[in-house]
């Protein structure tokens, strides 16, 4: 038994490092974690801004990933990449699972871009109703671990996590005017 379910194929992870490409091949972690939506923007003053994203993953490893930090990049009607913004969080981690069990988690990340929020969303709907993919890439510290025990660890990983995104069901971009009313970065409660 390999130890993951293989998702329906969307956004799913590339590790970019060959050597703990090869280590990871055993867990399928370039098969079994994806993302599964964006769900929502919250824009609030002086850049400050948060993305909802709803994380997939099955498996009978725990992945950590530690100060994941992505550049977002999508391709416009032409095929040409335009980098939209950064998204970072302090850990995002994804669960033991049982059997062909699917576990959902919604993370809301920082996000830091140069564009107007009513820009940022225009970009992020055309890209996702167009059905061209959606890039998330950059870096990230990365723990392995099964039964408490940690398998294997990389620093300063580069991970990619890309292809056709959807947007949630209630997707929408939410305006405020104090950071105060951002959502606090980390996993959804």
């Amino acid at each position: 038994m390999l130890g993951f379910v293989a998702l329906p194929a969307s956004a799913e992870v590339k590790i970019h490092d060959p050597v703990v490409s090869v280590l990871a091949k055993p867990y399928g972690i370039e098969k079994r974690i994806r993302l599964a939506s964006i769900d929502a923007l919250h824009f609030g003053p002086d850049g400050k801004s948060r993305m909802v994203l709803t994380l997939e993953s099955s498996g009978v490893k725990e992945v950590t990933l530690n100060r994941p930090a992505f550049r977002v990049e999508c391709g416009d009607a032409s095929g040409k990449r335009e980098t939209l913004g950064e998204l970072q969080v302090g850990q995002i981690v994804f669960p033991v699972t049982d059997g062909n069990e699917v576990v959902r988690r919604s993370y809301v990340v920082e996000l830091r871009s140069e564009l107007s929020g009513a820009e940022f969303t225009r970009k992020i709907r055309e890209a996702a109703g167009a059905g061209r993919p959606i890039r998330f890439i950059g870096r990230s510290d990365m723990v392995v671990r099964s039964d408490g025990a940690e398998d294997f660890s990389r620093g300063g990983l580069k991970l990619e996590l890309s292809g056709t995104t959807r947007l949630g069901r209630s997707f929408k971009p939410m305006w405020h005017s104090s950071v105060k009313k951002l959502p606090a970065c980390g996993l959804k409660r």
